[in-house]
């Protein structure tokens, strides 16, 4: 944009301001001018003369050679100095406009393929493009969460506290209620994947700080279930019982649990049942792991999720009936619902979840060598469990490393039994 004030023009002589416009609609930078001169308070309207550029010879107009818009303005250094602000905004808003769409575009497309780290990173872009500041607050929370779940899938506790710690530097004006809160669950993650107790205790108090304060969320309380499940998974059956409260407490006030709700009320009950051997729980457990509509496709983000969570968590529950019963038929339901949840996790994607995947299907196989002597299953669980533990690594998930190298040890034990040439690997 460029501002000329003319003397040798007749269209541009006297009050008038040449504005050279390129690429742009001079009916909306008419529209701009009409909103700076309707806030000077105690001015009489000025009048605005707008020309279509096809009425205007290019030739008469000197050194300009596109599009001409020529307006009849009030003569004062604040009007011209308003006008300019509001003009070159909206300029700078087109100029942006085709980047704009195509990210936010981008954001779609990777939102719906679950390409989360894609996401991420193209709405890190979108945060430095100017004048989105109505959507600023939208793009923030959802580069946390893009971020949150792109480092969760992938096992990364180092790119979980970068996010925390980038929210807090960068964007503190900016942390909301909900943003708190997706801080607060972070948190709980990364507390989770370092088998932190007092980190644990931390959340809690943060969480129950948190919520005495803020309304937000309607399942803000799911939160503290889960914060309850995962402190209960350390052998407390206390914890787990106050987690099976909350999801209860929750049903008295709602139909039904979300699909986050859900799979974590299972884990509380499967967890459960390996405490107290206690049968009724487990049948609770895939009542309510099973109540989840599967088939549904309008689920929240968060809802999306959890769909393999739980069908993992289905696997669990018949893993365990499988061991307490000594029923074969439930090694197959097992496995089923486990290969139904890696259509959602693969070690590309998701390579965290799907290692706890394989080190699932292998300790189910160990239970059904246990049961029926077949040995073959061995071979393959001893292939899971080792892809397992390349994800899971010790410094980055401890508490999940020992569970799969329990299972290993199983393994080499069940090997040795069956074969007693069998060699350990290392």
């Amino acid at each position: 944009m460029k501002f000329v004030r003319a003397s040798d023009h007749s269209l541009a002589a006297g009050r008038d301001i040449i504005v050279k416009i390129d690429g742009s609609d001079p009916a909306l930078i008419r529209t701009i001018i009409e909103q700076v001169l309707a806030e000077q308070s105690g001015r009489p309207a000025a009048r605005i003369r707008f020309h279509n550029s096809n009425n205007l010879k290019i030739e008469d107009m000197g050194e300009f050679t596109s599009r001409v818009s020529a307006f009849n303005f009030v003569q004062s250094d604040e009007n011209r100095s308003k006008f300019r602000e509001y003009a070159t905004g909206y300029l700078q808003k087109s100029k942006n406009a085709e980047t704009v769409g195509r990210l936010f575009n981008g954001v779609d497309q990777a939102l719906r393929k679950k390409e989360f780290k894609r996401a991420h990173k193209l709405l890190g872009r979108l945060l430095n493009v100017a004048g989105l500041t109505d959507e600023r607050d939208d793009i923030i929370e959802n580069y946390l969460l893009s971020g949150y779940i792109s480092n969760a899938n992938s096992g990364d506790t180092k790119g979980m506290l970068a996010l925390i710690e980038e929210a807090h530097q960068n964007f503190f004006s900016s942390i909301n209620e909900g943003i708190a809160y997706l801080l607060i669950e972070v948190q709980q993650e990364i507390a989770t994947r370092q088998n932190n107790d007092n980190l644990l205790l931390e959340n809690e108090r943060l969480l129950l700080d948190f919520l005495s304060k803020n309304s937000i969320p309607s399942d803000s309380s799911g939160l503290l279930g889960l914060l309850y499940r995962r402190m209960g998974e350390r052998g407390s059956i206390t914890y787990l019982q106050k987690a099976e409260d909350i999801f209860r407490s929750i049903l008295r006030t709602r139909t039904a649990l979300t699909a986050e709700e859900a799979n974590n009320f299972g884990i509380a009950l499967i967890r459960d049942f390996e405490l107290t051997r206690n049968p009724e729980k487990l049948d609770e457990a895939l009542s309510v792991l099973n109540g989840i509509d599967f088939k549904r496709d309008d689920y929240p983000l968060v809802d999306y999720l959890s769909l393999p969570k739980a069908m993992n968590n289905i696997g669990n529950a018949y893993k365990q009936k499988l061991t307490f019963t000594g029923q074969p038929e439930f090694y197959v339901h097992a496995i089923e619902n486990y290969t139904r949840a890696e259509a959602y996790w693969s070690e590309a994607s998701a390579p965290y979840e799907w290692a706890m995947i394989q080190k699932n299907k292998a300790e189910t196989r160990v239970a059904y060598y246990d049961i029926t002597g077949h040995a073959d299953v061995l071979p393959v669980a001893d292939d899971e469990v080792s892809a397992s533990l390349k994800c899971r690594t010790e410094a980055s998930s401890p508490f999940q490393y020992q569970k799969s190298m329990d299972v290993k040890q199983k393994i080499e034990q069940a090997l040795q039994k069956a074969d007693p040439s069998h060699k350990h690997s290392r």
